[in-house]
């Protein structure tokens, strides 16, 4: 039964429904009027910049990322997010007399630490002269510790209002980050993280991966060791997918060095034994904060959100995105740009929000949606909300009962109410899978349509711009 359930590939439930069920957009109609429409409810809002480029290749990436080494293309791209950033305020004045009110800001990619600083001094100035800053509590940037990253330049960040800190570490054993060709040792995260950046920024993330090729349980419990020794506030534990059919870098290692899904799962859970045990609290199946970390304290009040990026305390329950394939929530409306560089560079040059995909959420996707994210967010399925959503199908009952049988769940005669277990977290997308009402189409990464496959050509993103 365990071996069948790994087999079984399911979507990540980052959003409901996911990218694959998505369509195509021929205009910006929608998207114009549902940004219209959120800017003069005068809610709050995340907000999410993709920088694409990167200077290397990591083998287990499947992010959006262009590999370039040159500051020209850098300049180009940096250029072409301040003008989207640009007419996004310039519509948004035309709604609203007062300001936008953004929570958060993430800068992602990509490697946004390798945007040249003036750029994102501009974008940053851009950010605070059209936002409501009595909202921002907080500006995150995803960081590589490689490409001559140094203390003293991260501490430039804080100058722009940066106050977190993701770092991807991803594993410590040499072995391991060759064959994934990222070498970054520990003694380099351990420099860079001095007791003046630490004072300087409010959290720090790591992303640590599990499932990559020659990772042993014994090499990843030194990893998980290390990353507990330097004490980062949260941590990001992702399980590598391998699927050189759609990300050819993955052809890069041999697929006799990774681990089966059976040795994952023990991976995951050793992992996760030994944060539990130093003082780390799940926050849905992989993600890890201290107990003095936001992320906890709204766990526990129920008030944390997952948005496309993830995991979030819950400030605003939207998100408005800006960069290639950069993906955005807007009330019951996705969105995502094209990702092919040179027609998101095309569309910015012509004033045109760079808007590719799109899907607008019907009253029953809703309602899914609520019961997807209750279930990530708090590991919990009430069987009274189910009934009033009227989605307790025998279908839905008996894939319950299934899961309680086998101990992914655990039914709480009391309360009418299942919690999912420490053996089900792993299989949480699996859980979630139940209440799919798109789970009958055939399952896709996110970059399985035509502008995702033309992005992944190196050489239309790199020749054309």
């Amino acid at each position: 039964m365990l071996k069948d359930i790994l087999k079984n590939k399911v979507p990540f439930y980052t959003l409901y429904p996911t990218q694959s069920n998505w369509g195509k957009i021929e205009d910006n109609k929608n998207f114009n009027r549902y940004l219209e429409k959120f800017v003069k409810s005068n809610s709050q809002t995340s907000m999410y910049l993709h920088f694409p480029f990167c200077p290397k290749q990591c083998y287990f990436c499947h992010c959006y990322t262009v590999i370039s080494k040159k500051e020209e293309h850098y300049e180009k791209i940096s250029l072409s997010i301040i003008k989207e950033l640009e007419l996004l305020f310039k519509k948004i004045k035309k709604n609203i007399d007062g300001k936008l009110k953004v929570t958060d800001v993430h800068f992602g990619g990509g490697t946004p630490t390798v945007m040249p600083l003036k750029y994102f001094k501009k974008i940053s100035e851009l950010i605070y002269e059209n936002v409501d800053k009595n909202y921002l509590k907080e500006i995150a940037l995803e960081v590589d510790p490689r490409n001559n990253m140094n203390s003293e330049k991260l501490l430039g960040y804080a100058d722009f209002g940066v106050n977190r800190l993701s770092i991807g570490v991803q594993d410590f054993d040499t072995d391991v980050q060759k064959a994934i060709n990222r070498v970054n040792e520990y003694d380099l995260i351990n420099n860079l993280l001095n007791k003046e950046v630490r004072d300087k920024f409010e959290s720090i993330n790591f992303d640590f991966i599990f499932g990559l090729p020659k990772q042993s349980l014994k090499s990843l419990e030194i990893t998980t060791n290390k990353i507990v020794e330097l004490k980062p506030s949260r941590i990001t534990l992702l399980n590598m997918d391998h699927r050189p059919d759609i990300y050819k870098h993955q052809k890069a290692y041999k697929e006799t060095d990774l681990p089966s899904d059976e040795e994952k799962l023990k991976m995951y859970n050793q992992c996760s034994k030994i944060l539990l045990e130093n003082k780390y609290n799940k926050i849905g199946v992989n993600h890890f904060a201290l107990g003095d970390d936001i992320l906890s304290k709204y766990k526990s009040e129920k008030k944390l959100y997952r948005n496309p990026n993830g995991f979030s305390p819950g400030w605003a329950y939207d998100m408005i995105s800006i960069g290639p394939s950069a993906t955005g929530k807007l009330g019951d409306y996705y969105y995502q740009n094209v990702y092919s560089i040179d027609k998101y560079i095309e569309n910015i040059d012509n004033e045109i929000f760079p808007v590719s995909r799109e899907k607008t959420l019907s009253g029953e996707d809703i309602k899914r949606r609520k019961i997807i994210m209750d279930l990530l967010n708090f590991e919990e399925i009430n069987l009274e909300q189910l009934s009033n959503s009227n989605i307790l199908s025998e279908n839905v009952v008996n894939s319950l009962k299934e899961f309680d049988k086998i101990k992914f769940l655990k039914f709480n005669e009391k309360l009418k109410s299942y919690s999912v277990s420490e053996l089900g977290s792993y299989f949480i997308n699996h859980i979630c899978n139940v209440f799919d009402e798109y789970k009958e189409n055939k399952y896709q990464s996110q970059r399985e349509f035509k502008d995702g496959i033309r992005s992944l050509d190196r050489n239309i993103n790199l020749n054309k711009i």
